[in-house]
Order: C-alpha cells, then structure tokens, then sequence
C-alpha cells in the first residue's frame, strides 16, 4: 500500500518534471507494485489514447451529443477524485501552520494571481528547504 507521504512525495516530484500526469502515473505505479507497477501506470496512460479511435468513429456516425455527454460527466468525476485525493494528503503535506501558510500563499498565488505553476513550486520548494 502507498502511505500518504510516498503519494505526496510522487506528486512532488512528477509536477516539477515535464509530462506531469504520464511520469505521477508511472511513478504511484512503481512505488506501489515495483516495475509491473510502473508497466501497469504505462499501459493506464495510453488506454485513452487507444480508445480515442472508437470514440472517434462515433462521432462520425452522429453520436456527437452522446459522447460530449459522457464527456462532462467524466470530467466532474475526475475533478471530484482529485479534490477528494487532495482534502485527504493535506494532513501530510501539511504538518503544522507554517506549511498551511505556503500552501495557501501557493494556491492563492496560482487562482488569483495566476503565477506559473514552476514558479509557485520553485518558491514553496526554497521556503520549504529554509525552513526544514
């Protein structure tokens, strides 16, 4: 099973690399079942890819409404796995008020200032390393 802190630490280390959600994927993989894991985050990754084909020739056939449907209700629910994810490794990413603080100043900086998200990890990686 992968603690909270390997999944936080795998978050951490896939946004600061290109491809983000690809190398998370392959990394949770890895951490989780070794290098079947990560062959398993791989294949996960292209599934969509694969599956863009049929989906495709749907909407030649004039199923446009039924797949932009089943699209919406796919975005919500990955949105609402990933708010949930989030609420549950705020504890860990979080320990004390001092993190709460970067972590607000951060999503503060990215939703409202609309900083760039390298700039934002780069300052929460610096405050972070001074403070310890």
């Amino acid at each position: 099973m992968l603690s909270d802190e390997q999944l936080n630490d795998a978050i951490a280390i896939s946004q600061a690399s290109p491809g983000p959600l690809g190398l998370y994927v392959v990394i949770v993989g890895y951490l989780v079942a070794g290098i079947p894991g990560a062959i398993a985050g791989v294949l996960a990754l292209a599934s969509p890819a694969v599956l863009a084909v049929p989906i495709a020739r749907g909407v030649r056939r004039g199923r446009a409404s039924d797949i932009r449907g089943a699209s919406s209700g796919i975005v919500i629910a990955a949105c609402i796995l990933m708010v949930t994810t989030e609420v549950q490794l705020v504890p860990t990413a979080m320990p004390n008020t001092t993190f709460a603080l970067i972590g607000a100043s951060a999503l503060f900086a990215l939703a409202v200032i609309r900083v760039p998200p390298l700039f934002v990890l780069l300052a929460s990686a610096c405050l972070g390393l001074l403070i310890g």
